[in-house]
């Protein structure tokens, strides 16, 4: 049963395939924080059983990342977790030029207290949270793994890249998946200045390359194999390799969009945007990846 006394709760609407909407507010560090669920009508009666945390990116809402990913796990009996950034943006861990931290907002405290509320009120298995997040989202990925590597049994990260300034307080291995668009002018493959764009200053990012040798050495792999996916759509202006790397502790993959943009494959492109964001690859869809992934390293627990 759902304790309506630890936290407030909204009941927003029926979701598709039995399951229910909630809205969770609290307070966390003197701040109210909130998050959008979907827990399918069994949680209720069966017990926890995993959950996908998706991370919304920069500027972003737990509304718009339910829009983009259109994950479909609450249909297999997953609760689906869309927690709010407070101002809209992580704390993921980056430096400003003075070296100092961008933000000093205690996400990963406010995303461990979430679990743990859902978890005492048996809807979610904290030890099966899998988390997703794209772009600023993803950067906030990266950084529960390195200062809660417990609360992410395996992690799908979209067009983002190592923050600098991030310290990763553990080695410890864990299942990941990332996506990099080779053409992103955002989060740079190359690396450097984050959306450089524009004047404020937001941080650096180490290169896709360089992230990946991260991970690989946490994951402790040896090598990988490389596949081009099929063009499927050639009009789209991409092409996507996937890097399956090998001998891991852990699983690790990697895809990387040719001519890809600071989008999420398998999305519909708008014109608009792409003068903004870059091509969308029509070549792969990534949620759907995502949920393969993290339904197998489900399975394989």
């Amino acid at each position: 049963m759902i304790r309506p006394a630890l936290f407030a709760l909204a009941v927003l609407a029926a979701a598709p395939a039995a399951a229910v909407e909630l809205e969770i507010e609290f307070e966390h560090d003197g701040v109210t924080r909130y998050a959008e669920v979907v827990v399918p009508d069994q949680r209720f009666d069966h017990g926890p059983g995993p959950a996908i945390m998706a991370l919304h990116g920069g500027g972003g809402s737990p509304r718009r990342a339910r829009r983009y990913t259109d994950f479909e796990l609450a249909q297999r009996g997953w609760v689906e977790i869309y927690p709010a950034a407070l101002n809209r943006n992580w704390n993921d861990g980056r430096v400003g030029g003075d070296g100092q931290p961008l933000r000093l907002t205690d996400d990963v405290g406010f995303l461990r207290a979430l679990i743990e509320r859902l978890a005492g009120d048996g809807l979610v298995d904290p030890n099966r949270v899998y988390v997703s997040g794209a772009s600023n989202g993803g950067m906030m990925t990266m950084r529960l793994t390195c200062d809660a590597p417990d609360l992410a049994a395996a992690a799908a990260i979209a067009i983002a890249s190592w923050p600098v300034g991030l310290d990763c307080a553990t080695n410890q291995p864990i299942p990941v998946m990332i996506l990099h668009g080779t053409a992103d002018e955002l989060i740079g493959y190359d690396g450097g200045s984050v959306v450089p764009q524009r004047d404020p200053d937001r941080g650096a990012v180490l290169s896709g390359p360089e992230t990946l040798e991260i991970w690989a050495a946490r994951n402790r792999c040896d090598g990988f194999q490389e596949l081009a996916l099929p063009d499927l759509d050639p009009a789209d202006g991409t092409q996507v390799h996937r890097r399956v790397y090998q001998n891991c502790a852990a699983p690790l993959t990697h895809f990387i969009v040719e001519g890809g943009g600071h989008t999420w494959p398998g999305r519909k492109e708008r014109w608009l945007l792409r003068q903004f964001l870059g091509r969308t690859s029509q070549d792969m869809d990534l949620s759907n990846e995502i949920e393969a992934f993290f339904l197998g390293a489900d399975a394989s627990r």
